[in-house]
Order: structure tokens, then sequence, then C-alpha cells
């Protein structure tokens, strides 16, 4: 599934990932058993045609939005490793 894109308001013409709708996105996915993916939309460094990523022009990191997503991807993996090991028990 691809995302909606969350976004935040952000300088001039640019605008930010919103770490937040991320996370929010994931944990209600994670609850579906038929959803078996999901990504993050958009530019992984922001430019002036695309105007939101989560490097800026001059490698300067979101980090207050990537510290949200890499959190919320972290416990996705914890909950998801705790199913395989039990699949694998079973």
């Amino acid at each position: 599934m691809a995302d909606g894109s969350g976004i935040i308001k952000g300088d001039g013409i640019y605008k930010r990932s919103d770490g937040n709708w991320y996370k929010d996105q994931i944990e209600e996915l994670f609850k579906n058993p038929g959803c078996i993916g999901f990504h993050l939309c958009g530019a992984y460094q922001r430019n002036k045609s695309r105007a939101r990523g989560l490097l800026d022009e001059f490698e300067n990191p979101d980090t207050e939005n990537i510290r949200i997503i890499q959190k919320t991807n972290e416990k996705l993996d914890m909950l998801t490793s705790k199913i395989l090991y039990y699949k694998k028990d079973r």
C-alpha cells in the first residue's frame, strides 16, 4: 500500500513529511491482516520540483520526523518478529 503522504507545512514552497501521521498509519495497518506492505511516498531528498523529503537540498536531515519514523519501524520490526518466531515454534 502506498501512503497518502501526510505532510506538514514547511518554509516557503517546501513541505515536511509528517512522522506522526506515518506512525498512526502503520499502527492501524498492522491491525489489518490484509495489508502486506506500506511505504512513505515522496522523495528522500527534497528539491524544488518535489518540494519535500527527509533530507533538505543541502542534505540536512529532518531529525524530528526521521526519529518518529525510525522508532515506528523499530516497533513494527519487533512486532513482526514476534509473529514469525511464534509461527516457527508451532
